[in-house]
């Protein structure tokens, strides 16, 4: 059966969607109710319907999608890449128009087939996926499963764990509920926040997130699932082997194009890629290669992920390092303080790696998706360390010997910088949307973030293939950037990221309605421009106590300031 024109929705063990399915079935005019037994098969136990959007109907859908059909007239006659989606849909109605232009129009142009593939979850916004990333030209809609967030598995304290009771990913590649063992480990080991509490205290912010990191890797495991069953199908067999993938957040604006594909093969000297590799799978599918690692790394084998956002501090257990702003506090001072050389032990200064995004070739990314399974059946959560976050548990992950085993040989940062920001779905808090009007909501990361998106030792000079002319721009102000600190060469680059970001935000916001609507463009500039002139305002503020995090987000979304500029622009 097809997944790519229909989306599944099953019950959950923890989960009650009634509600959600009601409202989408009265939209559609239809009631399908199916008896489930506790979370598995889509086919089996779940209602088979096409998902349509719980709120109001755009009114220029094609103005973010492009108008496009769900199938690539060029699938079978050029190569297919793999795109995962997974997780919510809650703002991909603001983040589609960076998505296309970042990431699959740049696919389209380099002579590929783009195949899309959701596991998503049941909410609200569901609809979305299927909706939107199925109307986008020239890129096939391979599958949308849309289901609940797993819970945990009753009563499996004692069962027996193995990759050889999973289903085979050709026939059904839904994985059963989690498993309360698996659960249970993760809880003991877990540290993704530093100061979240001990995750086993069911009233900590760890225990509740550990729920949470556990359904992001069980819907990631899913969607690798799918395109091996897809590939089983007429389309898939169709489109030929696929050796590229593409793992991108559905919650993420993009600044710069993805790489050329090709040059990231050439400017890391490999192989492309042999048969071993593209007939190889990973647990999942229950075919993985066992090839030994060794020197000649081909793209099939390689991870590409991007330089920053890698889940550690440098400076942690460094006390006073920055009491004074950015300047360095002397070597007497720093030994009076007890100061340390970084150690490995430190839990904050072990290295992670960025989780939001991947390029790589097919065992790569499949072995990466594989987390969770590896983990929670192949018993590898047995040797995870305790105190990691997510960042630095995926770190782990790829350094393992088993994992190299089955595929995964290395990982390589993107070539110069790729940057994309979070975006949320709904406006801030402390805006009054009755008397200010819709404000548009600007990235998560702003410059006064922390941890900051551009590190403090940022160098220009990695610049490569920038958007909006970003290369040009800093040659043509060589000599103005020989005159700034790199305090201020770092902030002016913060600034501008968080502003194009924010304006591929705002441009889609308006596309939705009308292509000559600008209402969220003009409020963003109007945005943009006061919280700039309130930022340099209060740089004195920020000077004087520097590790303040109120006074680094005084003029941002949540800030003591934030009512005051949105005022200055609510007839913007």
């Amino acid at each position: 059966m097809r997944v790519s024109s229909v989306s599944h929705v099953l019950k959950g063990s923890s989960h009650k969607p009634k509600r959600t399915v009601r409202r989408v079935c009265a939209l559609l005019g239809v009631l399908l109710v199916v008896a489930g037994r506790g979370g598995r098969s889509a086919a089996r136990e779940g209602a088979l319907l096409p998902e349509s959007p719980a709120r109001a109907r755009v009114e220029n859908l094609a103005g973010i999608t492009g108008g496009g059909s769900g199938t690539a007239s060029g699938l079978g006659r050029k190569p297919p890449v793999a795109v995962y989606f997974t997780g919510q849909a809650r703002t991909l109605r603001r983040t589609l128009c960076s998505i296309r232009k970042h990431v699959l129009d740049p696919l389209v142009s380099q002579g590929f087939v783009p195949v899309v593939f959701v596991a998503g979850e049941l909410d609200g916004d569901s609809g979305d996926f299927q909706l939107l990333l199925g109307s986008i030209p020239d890129v096939e809609l391979g599958g949308v499963l849309i289901v609940p967030r797993p819970g945990s598995a009753v009563g499996d304290e004692n069962a027996r764990l193995s990759l050889a009771s999973l289903a085979d990913a050709k026939k059904d590649p839904v994985l059963p509920p989690i498993p309360n063992a698996c659960l249970a480990v993760f809880k003991k080991k877990a540290r993704w926040f530093h100061d979240g509490g001990d995750a086993t205290d069911s009233t900590s912010k760890n225990n509740k997130y550990t729920d949470e990191v556990l359904a992001q890797i069980w819907y990631r495991n899913v969607v690798d699932r799918m395109r091996i069953q897809w590939q089983t199908s007429e389309r898939g067999k169709l489109a030929g082997a696929v050796q590229w993938v593409l793992s991108p957040r559905p919650d993420n604006v993009y600044v710069n194009d993805v790489p050329n594909l090709n040059e990231l093969a050439a400017a890391g000297n490999m192989n492309q890629f042999d048969d071993d590799d593209e007939a190889g799978e990973t647990a999942s599918g229950k075919t993985a290669s066992n090839r030994k690692h060794n020197s000649d790394v081909n793209v099939s084998g390689t991870l590409w992920i991007p330089s920053w956002g890698l889940g550690h501090d440098l400076s942690a257990g460094k006390k006073w390092r920055n009491l004074f702003g950015y300047l360095t506090v002397p070597n007497v001072f720093n030994f009076l303080s007890g100061k340390q050389k970084r150690t490995h032990a430190s839990k904050k200064n072990r290295p992670g790696e960025n989780n939001r995004f991947a390029i790589g070739g097919l065992n790569a990314v499949s072995v990466y998706h594989d987390l969770y399974v590896t983990m929670c059946y192949g018993g590898l959560v047995r040797d995870l360390p305790s105190g990691v976050n997510f960042e630095q548990m995926v770190r782990w992950y790829f350094d393992h010997p088993r994992v190299a085993a089955r595929g995964l040989r290395r990982t390589i940062p993107l070539p110069g910088d790729f940057w994309f920001f979070r975006l949320r779905k709904s406006v801030s808090p402390n805006s009054d949307s009755e008397q200010l009007g819709t404000i548009p909501t600007p990235p998560l990361e702003h410059p006064g973030h922390k941890p900051s998106l551009v590190p403090f030792d940022w160098r220009p000079g990695a610049l490569t293939g920038h958007c909006n002319g970003g290369v040009d721009l800093y040659q043509s102000e060589r000599k103005n950037r020989s005159k700034k600190s790199q305090k201020q060469v770092v902030e002016d680059e913060r600034w501008r990221l968080w502003s194009l970001a924010a304006s591929e935000a705002w441009r889609c916001d308006d596309a939705a309605f009308s292509p000559n609507a600008r209402f969220a463009e003009k409020k963003g500039e109007c945005l943009l421009r006061e919280m700039r002139l309130e930022w340099v305002k209060t740089r004195w503020l920020r000077n004087l106590v520097p590790w303040g995090v109120w006074a680094r987000k005084l003029v941002f979304p949540g800030g003591w300031l934030e009512k005051k500029i949105s005022k200055r622009c609510q007839r913007a």
